[in-house]
């Protein structure tokens, strides 16, 4: 039988192993993406901080009540289906989308996929399919571009095109734009990367001049946005993707091994200003068990092939239609 002491310390360890625990579970979601890593987690810990008053929401102090055998049970007991968020990156003007990416996770598997879609795919507005979406639209041209349907039609929007257009139903959104994205790289000391080759690659228009030698280096937040937005080669959309892809990974490495607290609540303010999401946060205690699985090193990752090319003097993405619904079907596909 144990004694008042015992009890006392036992209390005060399981305490503790639960407050780990949650915030074990923040750092860990940030391996879905980087954007919702933002949303489900850091932000999440300083949003609730400034609503401790508000019943609506799930406090961190409702989570530590819970130990891990108790959330092993709701796990069994809870059948949650996987999650499909929808990533933007946004431009300085918070229009076009550079970044536009769907990410996957099942949590019977603790598994992520990410798939990305070139910024400049086809969408050809005048096929029966999108009948309705233009009828609610009718602002955007015949013929578009992702990233300028955003720009047109917003977030929604976009998201219930890629809808039709893919096959894929859309839980979340999270858009964050390049300020936001310089400042999570800047706030956690940048990231290594292995950068493949020479990029060169100036733009005047835009403002953007990348200038990166190849090697290992540690990227700040300005390299980081010049190493994703280069498309300087002759694969240049897919490519980017791929940097893109590689940027994302080893971020998330790097967030989910800060124990800083100082680094991880300035995260949590830096980045409040930069996000817009409808993800809830009374979902995070429901996705913890299966969160807290998640290797980053096994995240599938996949862009959607197709060939550049030219349609009355436009540039744009046009889609290998029978590769990317293979690649969707896998995508989508539950163990």
């Amino acid at each position: 039988m144990m004694s008042s002491d015992q009890k006392s310390n036992k209390q005060k360890s399981n305490k503790k192993n639960k407050k780990s625990l949650v915030k074990t579970f923040f750092m860990i979601v940030s391996v879905i993406t980087l954007s919702f890593c933002i949303v489900a987690a850091i932000f999440a810990i300083s949003y609730l901080k400034k609503n401790k008053a508000n019943s609506d929401f799930v406090q961190p102090d409702d989570l530590n009540e819970k130990n891990e055998e108790e959330i092993a049970v709701e796990e069994e007991e809870t059948d949650i289906k996987a999650l499909n968020i929808m990533i933007f990156g946004v431009d300085k003007g918070k229009s076009l989308s550079d970044v536009n990416m769907i990410a996957r996770f099942d949590p019977k598997t603790s598994q992520v996929q990410l798939v990305s879609i070139p910024r400049d795919t086809y969408f050809d507005l005048k096929k029966s399919q999108f009948t309705n979406w233009k009828a609610k639209n009718k602002n955007v041209p015949n013929t578009v571009k992702l990233t300028d349907a955003h720009s047109y039609s917003g977030s929604e929007a976009t998201i219930e095109l890629i809808e039709i257009m893919f096959g894929v139903e859309i839980d979340y959104y999270v858009k964050l734009d390049l300020d936001g994205f310089k400042q999570i790289v800047d706030t956690v000391g940048g990231v290594d990367i292995d950068v493949p080759r020479n990029m060169y690659y100036p733009d005047p228009e835009q403002g953007l001049y990348i200038n990166l030698k190849k090697g290992p280096q540690t990227l700040d937040g300005k390299k980081a946005e010049q190493f994703v937005r280069y498309r300087g080669s002759v694969r240049s959309d897919l490519e980017r993707m791929e940097m893109q892809q590689l940027l994302i990974k080893e971020l998330a490495k790097k967030i989910l091994k800060e124990r800083n607290v100082i680094v991880l609540t300035k995260l949590a303010y830096d980045l409040f200003k930069y996000v817009e999401t409808d993800f809830p946060l009374t979902q995070i205690p429901t996705y913890l068990p299966a969160a807290m699985k998640v290797n980053v090193d096994n995240m599938n990752m996949y862009s959607l092939p197709g060939e550049g090319t030219k349609i009355n003097g436009v540039y744009y993405h046009v889609l290998d239609e029978a590769e990317y619904k293979k690649i969707m079907k896998e995508f989508m596909k539950e163990e």
